[in-house]
């Protein structure tokens, strides 16, 4: 949210699509509010604090629902599998074993790409 408005989000909204418009969506805050108040320079902490005030209240079986949907492709259709499939061999030709966003980012970031689907202790939150 702090890149909104820049060049290095390239046109993408964040609040509208991927891991972030899920999260949103999920924790039911809103993500222009949101943005606004992270954009008046807030730290981390006043962002956590202004989200827990705002956010939905859920139990440990939302949370592990929506870590299934994020981390083991969850319930995408066929035009998002597409799309997805698209997008990670423009990136990464050849790499099958990259599977959902979250693996995009861990090859971006040289990191562990872990085969799904996870095992249950994966979802259990911290």
């Amino acid at each position: 949210m702090r890149a909104a408005g820049t060049p290095t989000l390239d046109g993408f909204n964040y609040k509208t699509v991927g891991m972030d418009a899920m999260l949103l969506e999920f924790l039911e805050v809103d993500g222009d509010a949101l943005e606004a108040y992270v954009l008046q320079g807030r730290d981390d902490e006043q962002i956590y604090a202004w989200i827990a005030e705002r956010a939905r209240r859920y139990g440990v079986s939302d949370a592990k629902a929506l870590n299934h949907r994020v981390l083991d492709l969850g319930d995408r259709n066929e035009k998002e599998r597409l799309a997805f499939a698209a997008h990670r061999d423009e990136r990464y030709p050849g790499r099958s074993d990259l599977l959902a966003f979250v693996d995009l980012i861990e090859a971006d970031e040289g990191g562990l790409i872990r085969a799904r689907p996870l095992p249950n202790s994966a979802y259990e939150p911290t």
